[in-house]
């Protein structure tokens, strides 16, 4: 599954897409076939600049990050916080606050703040991955936790979660039916929404902006930040149709289930 992922994520990234365009005309050179040629570069070329600049891909950000957006009940900070993990290294002799990624410390700072002023219960979730074998992401998240004040009373760990998938549903099966606050990268909360199965007492706070939701049309200097965003963008609209289509499934089998009992 790893493995599958990490070359969707690969292929997701504009500068891959062009890399393969520009090899195919090369090839297409070699077999003197001129016009697939030339129309193999243009399009290589196409994606480079489209994608590099920042107007088109916050025109893909939006619908993810803007569209249907609704206020955070705080005061569901009051019964539960759950940051959903995201990333820490444990390769390399770096400082510990280096190990983090942006998305862990948003999260996790963004909780921190919430705990300190409505006084609710942190959920943390996330085992061990390919990015740190060694150690447990729910176990190094509450460590920071405590850092940034928080009693470790206060701290609830569920070691388990090698996807956002996985995490919901170990997170869901021990908060049941209380107020939740949920707090994720803005990108992200579409797809946790459709996996939370639009259950009461959930509310989402979204964090860790890549866009600032700007669709006025303009022209920049081509950036690789904004080749980085659109990668995000297309590697969340595939996983967010892989979780609908499983989500689908599951709906199917439960149905077929009930109708055999």
């Amino acid at each position: 599954m790893a493995i599958i992922k990490g070359i969707v994520v690969t292929l997701c990234s504009p500068l891959v897409i062009a890399g393969l365009f520009f090899v195919l005309g090369f090839l297409f050179g070699l077999a003197h076939r001129a016009l697939a040629r030339m129309m193999s570069y243009g399009i290589a070329v196409s994606v480079l600049f489209i994608f590099s600049q920042h107007y088109f891909t916050d025109l893909l950000l939006y619908p993810l990050e803007y569209m249907n957006r609704v206020e955070p009940e705080l005061e569901y900070a009051k019964s539960f916080i759950y940051p959903l993990a995201c990333y820490y290294s444990d390769k390399g002799d770096v400082p510990e606050i280096s190990r983090w990624a942006e998305c862990s410390l948003q999260r996790l700072t963004a909780a921190a703040r919430l705990y300190h002023q409505y006084q609710g219960k942190i959920l943390v979730t996330g085992g061990k991955n390919n990015s740190h074998k060694n150690v447990s992401y729910a176990e190094k998240a509450a460590a920071l936790l405590v850092s940034l004040g928080v009693r470790k009373q206060d701290i609830m760990l569920i070691e388990r979660g090698g996807t956002t998938a996985g995490e919901i549903t170990a997170a869901m099966a021990f908060l049941k039916d209380r107020p939740t606050l949920i707090i994720s990268s803005a990108t992200h909360i579409r797809r946790i929404r459709l996996l939370v199965d639009n259950r009461q007492n959930v509310s989402f706070y979204p964090v860790d902006f890549i866009s600032l939701g700007n669709l006025t049309p303009r022209l920049e200097i081509p950036s690789i930040l904004a080749l980085e965003a659109a990668r995000r963008a297309f590697y969340e609209y595939i996983a967010l149709a892989k979780d609908y289509y499983m989500r689908r499934q599951q709906t199917a089998a439960d149905q077929e289930s009930v109708a055999y009992q």
